[in-house]
């Protein structure tokens, strides 16, 4: 259905660190028929407050996403499984998505990130394998075979 570097906005974004819920943009990261969560889908948190750890992060501009109302930062040290049923019904999904270069560059800091010491997603090496093909794929880097 949602492809990586796809951005959805949700009325009900469920954030797993705090369990609230609010309006909220979200990156996909891998689409749900891929996960064992089949009405969920996986984003990393995106926001367009002054983030202070940059660590694992993109920031993309408004200017280039005139969808978005402001520069927005891509955090993807942080995912969470976000309910299909928090997605805005009103408005047309994906909102937008990355373009190339972004695309690009949150892949590098994702592949970064999911080898890395501290792996957003602990040590699930089918996901991680996963995320890393799916994003191949999207960005149309040939993956080793």
């Amino acid at each position: 259905m949602y492809r990586p570097t796809d951005i959805l906005f949700f009325r009900e974004y469920l954030f797993n660190d705090t369990g609230q819920e609010a309006p909220h943009y979200g990156l996909v990261i891998i689409p749900s028929t891929l996960t064992q969560f089949k009405e969920s889908i996986l984003c990393a948190v995106m926001t367009s407050q002054i983030v202070r750890n940059k660590y694992g992060t993109h920031k993309i501009l408004a200017t280039d996403y005139p969808e978005l109302p402001k520069d927005t930062t891509i955090r993807l040290r942080e995912f969470d499984y976000v309910p299909f049923s928090g997605l805005h019904t009103g408005i047309q999904q994906p909102i937008t998505k990355l373009n190339n270069i972004d695309s690009r560059k949150c892949f590098k800091v994702l592949k970064g990130l999911l080898f890395g010491n501290s792996s957003p997603l602990g040590e699930d090496p089918y996901l991680r394998g996963t995320i890393m093909r799916e994003w191949k794929k999207v960005i149309n880097i040939t993956p080793n075979l």
